[in-house]
């Protein structure tokens, strides 16, 4: 730096070097320098500097003031990650504990025992979610969840492929990573992005998780480098490359494969998961390599589907994999089409396809609803049950063209359910960006614009609900969870679905999930005047009556139909803070069954907690736990009085007088 003092073009020459971390900021793009003289003789410097990552910092000299890590305005990828439980990370992550360092452990914990038993007075007399033994903040060497799982690391991957894990009770940054494809840690890569928990905290030993993200790279340094897609293992807690080690802090792919991939997916076999990534010939690369023989013997049973095609012209087809792997590889198994629809006689073209917002394994607490009068309708459930949502395509129309919700079999193309949505020519160009879908077991829920006034309609937003039953009427059972795609009962689906007026424009949508299903699932959206919102299920019920209630609707607790649903304060998560441009929201469920975590993502971040339920496995803030605890030391008083006085009287009455 040069300080001018006068006029002649003399002045001082300072400098400073400061610890920038190009392996987790990438490189400098722009800066700008500031000078202060708060004294003479005495210059500091200021630098305001952004990076290829997105991070914007401010720097004094050699110490950083703050950073702002901007790329997590544009996440292409996000999970929830559960943490380990506290007495896993005190001792150590360690798989064998002796019985003598197990000992020697607890006998040094022994003095933590008067400071926790103060903790949970105070918590259990204040009834208080937050525990007053809950770090204000973690860190990468003390990762441990809190009392009911409500503490979670949020692994994002962001448009600038830099993988950040957030705590969600703060939203501080806990550890941050690079990907790259050059050795050398060049430029970091960009383009679609998949990620997986690969391995939770409880399918080990308690104290480690892993993810696994599949990301496309989307910019090179080189014109000649070719576009490959790379397979990325990290540790969830820590953000260190499993099984390879990461050249200069940029972590590189544990497997690449040439070109673009259409999709990717978890499968499970016992307790192995693999993770099988779909190249642009439609073949079938399974990470890691060490698990080829449980994916072998699994493999004639997987079944997928891909959109493909040109915009205006894009199907959707299903594919099937091959027993075996392709000659000279022993990894990467070819597969073949078992179908395709490609909507030309509606003059459709798809537009997106949504899988079910429930992970594989998620349990599923019931298989019906039983009614008033004692029936009982079976749940659909479909596996393999995927939404397709259609606008109208490029070829030249012969009619009139809109856009559609269809419910495929994703194992034969069997079309379950579809609905067109009515509205006009011009708008149903668009409305492929403003149909929103959630897909939960056997009921759907989607939301669109119409602009439809025929037959006396009111221009607005519609939310259709959809529910999916077994047969044809009450009682029938046809097992739709174990029959195979094939059968012709696959296809005897019974119906309900009805349309309500919802007052906001809707940009992002999901249901909630708890730990075992048990709960009731209310629907999460972002509305266009950036508030999240829930939606609960007793509204969204399409069975609701739109007469009188009868005694049986009363006692299945139906509610009487109304048109609108009703835009209630109480039920907006999101309160007085804004939420811009929300993309995309993603649920988990808590240690508590009552509870789902919820997180949306877009030009803001925005993560809270919601219990459709209620919490019936807590108890409420308003109960009087100072009586509970009075009346229990009563009860214990009052026994401890009474005991003696009682044995002495059965002493006593041993004792009788001779006759």
């Amino acid at each position: 730096m040069f300080a001018p003092q006068g006029a002649n073009g003399q002045g001082m020459i300072t400098g400073f070097s400061f610890p920038y971390e190009t392996a987790k900021h990438g490189i400098l793009l722009h800066t700008a320098i500031d000078v202060a003289n708060p004294q003479e003789y005495v210059y500091i410097g200021r630098i305001a500097l952004t990076t290829s990552s997105g991070a914007f910092q401010m720097w004094q000299q050699d110490k950083i003031q703050w950073t702002r890590e901007e790329s997590l305005a544009s996440i292409k990828a996000v999970e929830l990650v559960d943490l380990p439980e506290k007495v896993v990370v005190k001792s150590g992550h360690k798989d064998a504990e002796g019985f003598v360092a197990r000992l020697g452990r607890h006998s040094g914990e022994i003095k933590n025992l008067p400071s926790y038993i103060i903790r949970f007075g105070k918590r259990f007399l204040t009834g208080s979610y937050l525990s007053p033994s809950t770090p204000a903040a973690l860190s990468p060497s003390e990762l441990y969840r809190d009392t009911f799982g409500f503490r979670k690391l949020i692994v994002a991957v962001t448009s600038t492929a830099k993988v950040i894990a957030l705590d969600s009770t703060t939203g501080n940054e806990v550890w941050g990573r690079l990907l790259s494809y050059h050795e050398g840690g060049g430029a970091p890569v960009t383009g679609d992005v998949k990620i997986f928990s690969f391995k939770s905290v409880e399918e080990g030993d308690g104290s480690k998780a892993e993810i696994v993200i599949v990301a496309r790279n989307g910019t090179v340094l080189d014109p000649e480098d070719e576009v490959k897609t790379g397979v990325y293992h990290l540790d969830a807690l820590t953000g260190k490359t499993i099984g390879k080690d990461a050249i200069r802090g940029v972590s590189t792919p544990q497997y690449e494969l040439d070109g673009t991939f259409q999709d990717a997916f978890l499968v499970q076999s016992g307790a192995e998961k693999s993770v099988a990534v779909v190249d642009n010939l439609s073949r079938v690369h399974v990470y890691p390599s060490s698990n080829i023989q449980s994916f072998t013997e699994l493999a004639p049973r997987i079944h997928f589907s891909l959109v493909q095609g040109s915009p205006g012209y894009r199907r959707v087809a299903g594919f099937k994999v091959n027993s075996s792997p392709v000659a000279g590889t022993n990894n990467v198994f070819s597969t073949y089409s078992t179908w395709s629809n490609s909507f030309i006689a509606q003059q459709e073209s798809v537009h997106a396809l949504v899988k079910s917002g429930l992970k594989p394994g998620t349990p599923l607490a019931s298989f019906g609803k039983v009614l008033g009068n004692r029936d009982t309708l079976y749940k659909y459930i479909n596996p393999h049950l995927v939404a397709v949502v259609t606008t109208p395509s490029t070829i030249p129309a012969t009619g009139p063209q809109q856009c559609g919700i269809y419910l495929i079999d994703s194992v034969k193309g069997n079309v379950v359910y579809h609905a067109p949505l009515s509205m006009s020519q011009e708008s149903s160009r668009k409305c492929g960006e403003e149909v929103q879908v959630s897909l939960t077991e056997n009921w759907l829920v989607y939301s669109y614009y119409t602009d439809d006034t025929s037959n006396g309609k009111a221009k607005g937003w519609r939310m259709v609900t959809v529910e999916l039953y077994e047969g044809d009427r009450p009682n029938e059972k046809i097992s739709s969870p174990d029959l195979s795609s094939y059968s012709i009962d696959k296809t005897r689906v019974k119906v309900f679905q009805q349309s309500y007026v919802f007052p906001r424009g809707v940009v992002a949508m999901a249901s909630t999930v708890t730990k075992f299903g048990i709960s009731l699932k209310d629907i999460i959206v972002a509305t266009d005047s950036n508030q999240i919102q829930a939606v609960p299920r007793r509204l969204l019920d399409p069975r609701r009556p739109k007469n009188k209630p009868t005694n049986e609707e009363q006692e299945e607790g139906l509610v009487p139909f109304d048109p609108i649903l009703p835009e209630d304060p109480k039920r907006v998560l999101s309160h007085h803070h804004s939420t811009a441009r929300i993309k995309s929201i993603l649920t988990t469920p808590s240690q508590l069954e009552s509870t789902s975590m919820i997180f949306a993502h877009g030009l803001d971040l925005f993560q809270t907690r919601v219990s459709p339920s209620n919490t019936f496995d807590l108890l409420s803030e308003d109960f009087n736990r100072m009586q509970l605890v009075l009346t229990i030391c009563g009860l214990v008083l009052a026994i401890g009085i009474t005991r003696p006085l009682v044995k002495a009287k059965q002493l006593k009455l041993k004792w009788y007088p001779y006759s």
